[in-house]
């Protein structure tokens, strides 16, 4: 059992990371070169409900995992300390997804229209901003925790 726990708990850090990586890295960059500013913008946002799912599943799976793993040679310290990124990382996700991206989606729509000193697109733009913020932090913790892991768990 410690074995099927320890590999789910590694494919969710894995995903996790590599997700954020390659929408940060890849997905949205190369939408916003290859399309209209508007139109990658509706297509990133159509992406992000299923970004944060993944994102959920694998913060919950990343903060449980370790504790379901003690006494597989992984001390208590690593235990605590890997829950402690994961939830922080978790607690990044859902703040992003739950509270960040619906309020800029509702600023989207009348982006089009708004003038470029709008009190809207300054909005958006903090929002943005912030959205960024909490992946770099989830990104950050994934690459920490991906270290703590790799140090201590044992098969």
């Amino acid at each position: 059992m410690q074995r099927i726990v320890a590999a789910v708990y590694l494919m969710a850090i894995a995903i996790w990371v590599g997700s954020v990586i390659f929408h940060s890295f890849v997905v949205a960059p190369t939408l916003f070169r290859s399309l209209p500013q508007s139109t990658a913008g509706d297509v990133v946002a159509r992406i992000f409900p299923t970004y944060y799912l993944i994102g959920y599943v694998c913060g919950a799976v990343a903060t449980i995992a370790p504790w379901l793993l003690r006494g597989s040679g992984t001390g208590e310290r690593t235990v605590v300390w890997a829950s402690i990124v994961a939830a922080t990382m978790l607690f990044a996700t859902i703040v992003g997804g739950a509270v960040i991206h619906p309020r800029a989606a509702a600023l989207r729509s009348g982006l089009a229209a708004a003038a470029a000193d709008s009190p809207e697109r300054s909005q958006f733009r903090r929002l943005h901003a912030a959205a960024v913020g909490a992946n770099l932090l989830v990104l950050t913790g994934g690459l920490v925790l991906v270290v703590i892991v790799s140090r201590h768990l044992r098969w």
